[in-house]
């Protein structure tokens, strides 16, 4: 998932990386609830300029989520499609919370779950931490690695330069369920130098 935040420097985006299942959306619909607008679910498409900055591109005006977020969020299941049938997942259509312009990437959360609140933590990482974490990011990086016209050591080296043109990589682990999301939303806005969607 990514999201737009204002901040000091201009409107710039961050990403929630994790596996299918984990929450992404969950946390992304807590940023819309305050205001905040969504650039992608579920896959993001990364560009990196001549310079290096790396650039999120919008994708589909839409969340997908499961349905205890959608009773959370008072989305209305009814008048959602469901994702698959049979299977209590919605994409959920957004107008106003949906912003169409890229922007250049300040961060990206490598987002999981704990079990227990007491291994709950959020933590700058980098180096070849936040390299490696990045490239376990990317959507299906070992076929595109495979299928690279220039072979898998030229494709882990652009993955690699990509990671470093992000200026921020963070880990975020959480526990499940809802209770901490808005103190969470505000925290890393905060972090952005971005207290409220207004600013």
């Amino acid at each position: 998932c990514c999201i737009r935040v204002p901040t000091a420097a201009g409107d710039a985006a961050i990403a929630f990386a994790a596996p299918s299942g984990s929450g992404k959306s969950t946390l992304a619909s807590a940023f819309v609830r305050r205001g905040y607008q969504v650039l992608a679910d579920d896959l993001t498409v990364l560009s990196q300029r001549p310079g290096g900055d790396v650039w999120a591109l919008p994708t589909f005006p839409r969340l997908r989520l499961w349905g205890d977020a959608m009773q959370r969020f008072q989305y209305p299941a009814e008048s959602c499609e469901r994702v698959r049938e049979g299977m209590e997942k919605y994409a959920v259509p957004l107008a106003e919370g949906f912003g169409r312009t890229p922007l250049r990437l300040a961060a990206v959360y490598h987002f999981s779950r704990v079990d227990d609140e007491r291994y709950a933590e959020l933590r700058r990482v980098h180096g070849l931490d936040g390299t490696a974490r990045f490239l376990q990011a990317v959507y299906q990086h070992r076929i595109l690695a495979r299928a690279a016209a220039d072979g898998r050591p030229a494709h882990i080296a652009r993955i690699t330069r990509m990671a470093g043109g992000v200026p921020q990589h963070w880990l975020l682990a959480q526990p499940s369920g809802f209770g901490r999301l808005d103190g969470l939303v505000e925290h890393m806005a905060g972090l952005h130098g971005a207290s409220s969607a207004a600013e």
